[in-house]
């Protein structure tokens, strides 16, 4: 694309700094293109290895992939010792693999190695732990992607902004707009005031489990499929994706949705996203943080949203964008809000809508869903509230 090769020229002549893009945007491509520019040592680290492993693919390709290079798979690896960082040209890290003290060891040997330091998802890097491993590295070229910089904290976009540099150029991508539907389950399950960190993650794992929940969304979800769209279902814990593969797949008499997991082998992993590419499966149904960063599905066309809670613009942002992927013959994406009958979902469902989802994708949504989503907001423990003069009821 266009904005990958203006991107590079810029990185070659600026070395350091955060390369922006929107999510699916192509900023995998464009570390591709800046390594081959430069033919140096190259370390691509990133806090996640599924995310490192969209790199290898782009690179030598897998059987449903067709490589971007030509560059033999024996040049790329995923490096733990010294050896394999000296024997090969691109080598894939974690963060994680560098915090333990033989790992510590290993940076410091290993520091000093590449001309090129490519940072994937690098809002990451601004936890204390992180940041020491990022610090350590001293490479001509220091490169960090993300698709959302800001974080909620201030003070730690200060940190990877320090570590890695300032934006030196920033993609604007075409991609589609969303329509928006509205799911109403009726669960009213309350996160108790004053909840600890404890009470927070129990009271998410009820909110998932909810078995009459879980019919109505796997019953909307079976109808997506039969009129034809390619549906993503992001949660929170392993147990509720078995417990949603399972209600899903009971309306077929094929296996149509998968799971899409962290620990999965690289082989499963690849041959899961080539099955949902191809259409052989029409659901992947996964952890929410792997599933709305660095996934390339361009195929799905649906965002069941908010089956788990969630706070978070920068993270809002990645997980719509999953599905706005321009393709040939897609259906028009949607996004399907769920929306329960508790305060606490509607508070931060409220705060992802009007600070991230509404000025980042302007989404496409009817005058009536508008209303009921707006007294939705506004509803607090089972009152209703007046909209257009009327009182509207749930």
């Amino acid at each position: 694309r266009e904005w990958q090769l203006e991107a590079v020229e810029v990185a070659l002549v600026k070395k350091r700094g955060m390369v922006i893009a929107p999510p699916r945007a192509g900023k995998t491509i464009f570390g591709v293109l800046l390594t081959t520019r430069l033919n140096v040592k190259t370390i691509i680290i990133a806090s996640q290895r599924d995310w490192l492993t969209q790199f290898r693919n782009s690179y030598v390709g897998t059987v449903s992939e067709e490589a971007f290079t030509n560059m033999s798979p024996k040049r790329i690896a995923f490096c733990k010792t010294v050896e394999d960082f000296l024997n090969h040209d691109v080598c894939l890290c974690t963060f994680q693999q560098f915090m333990n003290p033989s790992g510590a060891l290993i940076l410091e040997k290993i520091s000093r190695m590449p001309g090129l330091v490519l940072v994937d998802e690098v809002h990451f890097s601004a936890a204390l732990a992180t940041s020491r491993v990022l610090s350590k590295f001293s490479s001509e070229y220091l490169i960090g992607l993300t698709g959302t910089p800001a974080r909620k904290r201030q003070s730690e976009e200060v940190i990877f902004r320090m570590l890695v540099g300032p934006v030196i150029y920033k993609a604007k991508v075409e991609r589609l707009a969303p329509t928006i539907e509205l799911l109403e389950t009726g669960c009213d399950i309350q996160l108790p005031k004053g909840a600890t960190k404890a009470g927070f993650s129990n009271w998410v794992t009820k909110l998932e489990s909810d078995k009459d929940r879980v019919k109505l969304i796997a019953r909307y979800v079976a109808r997506a499929i039969k009129q034809g769209h390619s549906v993503m279902v992001p949660l929170a814990r392993v147990k509720s994706v078995s417990i949603y593969i399972k209600a899903i797949n009971h309306y077929f008499p094929e296996v149509v949705a998968i799971p899409f997991v962290g620990g999965m082998k690289p082989a499963v992993r690849e041959q899961r996203l080539a099955d949902i590419k191809n259409g052989e499966y029409k659901a992947v149904v996964g952890n929410i943080a792997l599933l709305s960063t660095g996934l390339n599905i361009p195929v799905l066309s649906m965002l069941i949203d908010r089956i788990t809670p969630s706070s978070n613009i920068p993270k809002a942002k990645q997980r719509w964008a999953r599905v706005l992927t321009p393709l040939e013959g897609k259906m028009t994406p949607k996004v399907v809000i769920v929306m329960d009958e508790s305060d606490a979902q509607r508070s931060m469902a409220k705060n992802e809508y009007w600070n991230a989802i509404k000025p980042e994708f302007n989404p496409i949504i009817s005058k009536e869903n508008q209303q009921r989503l707006s007294a939705w907001f506004s509803k607090r423990q089972g009152k209703p509230r007046l909209v257009d003069g009327r009182r509207i009821s749930l």
